[in-house]
């Protein structure tokens, strides 16, 4: 799914687009019927704005982990309430993966674009920084977010940056 704001401005129309809460509910069927399959969720399960929700769906599935993609979704959400996104993440590190949203395209020629992405990540997860403006335009907030560093600590960020993943895939 996408963020709340989307629904707000470019999927006000349920008829058409459904809602954000039954495409959860959906997706959350689709984890009833398979209980034994692991699944990994885009942007933190849709769910940056609302860490209680997602800690729910951890909860009741203990085969669903979610990444961290869409750049500037994860600065402009997490950084909202800095303790409690970082609580929450050092209590869920099992289950994140590192992710951006980034892949190859024609287009995308330039390394700036790339490396804002990777630079904004680094400073949500490893910095305490305050209001450090998002290096591109966020066109949900028409180019005002800022990044507030969560600073987490090095267990969580081995296992978000790579432990996580060499677990979920067998690798380790």
């Amino acid at each position: 799914s996408d963020p709340d704001i989307w629904y707000k401005t470019k999927y006000f129309d349920s008829s058409r687009y459904g809602t954000k809460d039954g495409r959860l509910h959906d997706f959350m069927n689709i984890m009833d019927k398979f209980p034994k399959i692991k699944f990994i969720s885009a942007h933190l399960g849709c769910l940056p704005e609302n860490l209680p929700k997602l800690e729910q769906m951890f909860n009741k599935y203990p085969n669903l982990y979610v990444d961290t993609g869409s750049t500037r979704w994860m600065c402009r959400e997490l950084g909202k309430n800095v303790k409690e996104s970082r609580v929450w993440f050092t209590k869920n590190a099992d289950r994140i993966l590192f992710g951006t949203d980034l892949s190859l395209r024609k287009e995308i020629g330039d390394p700036n674009y790339w490396a804002s992405r990777y630079w904004s990540h680094k400073v949500l997860w490893e910095t305490n920084y305050r209001n450090k403006p998002l290096p591109f335009e966020d066109d949900d907030t028409f180019g005002t977010t800022e990044i507030n560093g969560l600073q987490l600590d090095s267990k969580t960020l081995e296992k978000l940056y790579y432990k996580n993943a060499f677990k979920f895939f067998n690798l380790s």
